[in-house]
């Protein structure tokens, strides 16, 4: 996937006039648009607030809520006692459910980049496995990965498993093959 994932914008403006020079964040097709507002304790209210409670706006997020965002995630898994590896690329279906969930935790690493975090949790399922066979591989990944997303990893966003591909075995190096 190509782009930022699922905070797609945000500001905070910290001085009016720099508010009225900017043009104001829209949500289009598929996006929210979070405000945090200030005063006696900060709240995050979904949508564009308008009359008095615009003045109190200290940041605004637009979050990418189309169902089922692709992101895709490789890596090499070593092949059981000896110099070959498996690529293995995984399909993850991403959806928001909860954007002001979202944006509260927008400065976590899972939030701030969605395809680092996942490749990760690839990597992390992968290790560990003396892997012979495709076949195999593929299975003990597929349960791993399930289990792993079984739970709710990222504050407000659901992920499953697409898809998982484990092409055959290859040397580590190039100049082997």
């Amino acid at each position: 996937m190509s782009g930022r994932y699922p905070i797609i914008r945000h500001r905070e403006p910290f001085f009016w006039w720099n508010v009225l020079r900017r043009r104001p964040l829209a949500a289009g097709p598929g996006q929210a648009l979070v405000c945090l507002l200030g005063g006696d304790s900060a709240v995050y209210v979904e949508g564009a607030p308008e009359g008095a409670m615009a003045r109190r706006v200290l940041a605004v997020s637009t979050v990418d809520v189309r169902r089922d965002v692709p992101i895709r995630a490789e890596c090499h898994v070593a092949a059981n006692q000896s110099w070959y590896v498996f690529p293995v690329m995984a399909t993850f279906h991403c959806t928001v459910v909860n954007p002001v969930t979202v944006v509260r935790s927008r400065r976590a690493h899972a939030i701030q980049n969605m395809d680092a975090y996942l490749q990760g949790i690839l990597k992390a399922a992968s290790t560990g496995h003396g892997a012979r066979d495709e076949l195999s591989l593929e299975r003990t990944l597929t349960e791993a990965l399930r289990r792993r997303l079984a739970g709710t990893p990222i504050p407000g966003v659901r992920i499953a498993l697409a898809s998982l591909d484990v092409k055959p075995a290859c040397p580590t190096d190039p100049g082997e093959a």
